[in-house]
């Protein structure tokens, strides 16, 4: 999580960081992550496990969808309904 945090580039109209809750999870050979605006999901932080994630239909940027490939060490992220 911290690898993926340190690299990545919040989408245009996203808020900082901080500001979502953030549920990581293995698909496959990449880390995909889900962040929702803390003020749409509670608790705040960041959690290990598919279960925990909250995910909404559309939302724009009040939910920004993340893929890490280790291989290559990229970290793609875009708000909802925009990738």
């Amino acid at each position: 999580m911290d690898e993926i945090e340190s690299r990545i580039e919040m989408p245009e109209g996203a808020q900082p960081i901080g500001q979502y809750t953030r549920s990581y999870f293995e698909r496959g050979s990449v880390i995909e992550a889900i962040y929702v605006d803390s003020d749409l999901a509670a608790p705040k932080g960041r959690y290990w496990n598919p279960e925990n994630a909250v995910s909404m239909e559309d939302g724009g940027c009040s939910q920004v969808k993340v893929t890490y490939d280790p291989a290559t060490e990229k970290v793609t992220a875009y708000c909802n309904g925009q990738g």
